[in-house]
């Protein structure tokens, strides 16, 4: 059985993206993302352990899209997958408004948290037993 280390639990999200790496920018589809970094597909190889700044947008709805987050970070794997390069990376010196975004985005992953309004979603209460669940 093979032991997960990772810090920080990875939310499968689809996000489109911008990359920019080595003075060369290039679009992306994100697979996962987490505290700590984020796996994304691209059609252009990148080189492991190189720079990289990835902007990001969640989109809420057709026409509703969050700011774009510019995530630093460091390029630990690419592999050659059927549609392109699958790229994991490692997040870098994010600016602490940074890290508040990014934070707000996993929580709105998560379904905690109203992006647009900024307010936790409360769970409804559970309907009480009556007992009779065939009635």
């Amino acid at each position: 059985m093979v032991e997960d280390r990772r810090q920080h639990p990875r939310y499968a999200v689809e996000i489109e993206a911008r990359v920019v790496a080595d003075g060369a920018e290039f679009r992306a589809q994100t697979r996962d993302l987490s505290r700590s970094g984020m796996c994304f597909v691209t059609p252009e190889a990148v080189s492991v352990g190189i720079p990289v700044v990835i902007e990001a947008a969640l989109r809420f709805s057709a026409n509703a899209f969050s700011e774009a987050l510019p995530l630093s970070a460091r390029v630990m794997w690419c592999t050659a997958v059927h549609d392109g390069y699958q790229v994991g990376v490692a997040f870098t010196r994010l600016h602490p408004q940074t890290v508040e975004y990014l934070d707000l985005f996993l929580k709105y992953l998560k379904g905690e948290i109203d992006v647009r309004s900024g307010e936790p979603i409360m769970d409804e209460e559970a309907p009480e037993d009556d007992g009779d669940k065939f009635a």
